[in-house]
């Protein structure tokens, strides 16, 4: 972490951010965020050789209705907000996600003989994290075949 000091919004900033401002009160995508949602990590903490990977509590400045700071767009922190969630979620019949143990999501479909896995997270811990959680909820099944693919902060 940094030792600076965050600033506060200059009078441009604020003004740009309070004229974006999003309807908080508008929940339809926040329940849509938790539909599906079967199981999430014990305590939310991904580690490896005794190192926290991801910690789902790093992310709990915005679990909040408090509305954002002058220093952050709106549509940024409600973004953030839903992206806060976590957990195993059924997408659709035979298909699951996990979501929230890294910065993308990893996708198990239950095929004839095992999992096949599309798998853009950025480390084996996470990876590891979710096939234990999608294996303890759903039952274990062999891994069969995986698809690596990429994550990208800047785009879904």
């Amino acid at each position: 972490m940094s030792d600076l000091e965050p600033r506060p919004a200059s009078e441009f900033t604020e003004a740009a951010n309070s004229a974006a401002m999003v309807n908080f009160d508008d929940h339809v995508d926040f329940a849509a965020a938790q539909r599906g949602l079967i199981a999430q990590l014990a305590d939310g903490r991904v580690t490896q050789d005794g190192t926290t990977v991801w910690d789902v509590a790093s992310h709990d400045f915005l679990r909040t209705d408090d509305p954002p700071p002058a220093t952050v767009h709106p549509g940024l922190w409600r973004q953030g907000r839903l992206n806060s969630n976590h957990g195993l979620y059924e997408v659709a019949d035979g298909v699951w996600q996990a979501r929230g143990y890294d910065i993308s999501n990893i996708t198990f479909i239950a095929a004839d003989h095992g999992w096949l896995i599309i798998d853009p997270l950025t480390t084996e811990a996470t990876a590891a994290a979710c096939l234990a959680l999608a294996n303890d909820t759903l039952g274990e099944r062999p891994v069969t075949a995986v698809i690596y693919t990429h994550s990208h902060v800047d785009h879904f």
